[in-house]
């Protein structure tokens, strides 16, 4: 079953797919969450996702909104396609910068199942540019493209891999797998594992505001 959870987000935090921070402080240089929604059947929205998350901490963008309207208007103009997947991810960031004072080196991207395999390949593309990569139940992806990109760069990109019963596509098998591929590869992943009580998506995005917190406080991101 995917998960289900309900948001006391008030939606003004959260319009066109844009998350502000509650208390915002324009002063403050913030850390920009690039959220990508896996398939229909477990998709999440920001404002399921981030009171669960935090609702103080990051500015956060949906990349399936941005990626949705970007269509739409280029539909609207010449029933073209819109490009890919990855152009969507630049123009979130832009987006992003455009209407926020956000640091340029804590850009996190965060997805669940598909998205959060897409998030891991966007991030090996160019490793310099993300802070670091969470994929909740999605793993990571397996394609020729992906893992020849591998490199030396890649030993600086921060992934937190998170594997829960409830996952559709990703099982248990394949997230060890995923464990002795970044080992064998040398990447510095986290992964981590929940059942039974532990097995919430509210557990899982606390673990997640753990971690990036802890990248972004204790000055790990370069």
């Amino acid at each position: 079953m995917p998960f289900s959870i309900h948001s006391s987000l008030q939606p003004a935090h959260a319009q066109a797919g844009v998350f502000r921070p509650i208390h915002h402080e324009p002063r403050y240089a913030y850390p920009l969450l690039i959220w990508l929604a896996g398939d229909t059947d477990i998709r999440q929205s920001l404002t399921q996702i981030m009171p669960l998350l935090s609702v103080r901490n990051y500015v956060a963008i949906d990349a399936n909104l941005v990626r949705e309207k970007a269509l739409q208007k280029s539909q609207r103009k010449s029933h073209a396609r819109f490009h890919s997947d990855s152009l969507t991810v630049d123009r979130c960031i832009s987006t992003a910068f455009d209407q926020f004072n956000l640091h340029q080196d804590k850009v996190f991207l965060v997805g669940q199942g598909s998205g959060g395999e897409k998030a891991i390949q966007f991030a090996w593309q160019q490793p310099h540019r993300f802070a670091g990569v969470i994929s909740i139940d999605g793993g990571v992806p397996r394609n020729s493209t992906a893992l020849c990109s591998l490199g030396i760069n890649h030993r600086e990109l921060p992934l937190l891999i998170q594997h829960s019963s409830k996952a559709i596509h990703y099982s248990h098998e394949r997230f060890c797998d995923d464990m002795r591929l970044c080992h064998t590869a040398g990447l510095p992943a986290t992964f981590r594992h929940y059942r039974d009580e532990r097995d919430h998506l509210s557990h899982i995005l606390a673990d997640c505001n753990r971690w990036l917190m802890d990248l972004v406080t204790n000055n790990l991101v370069q």
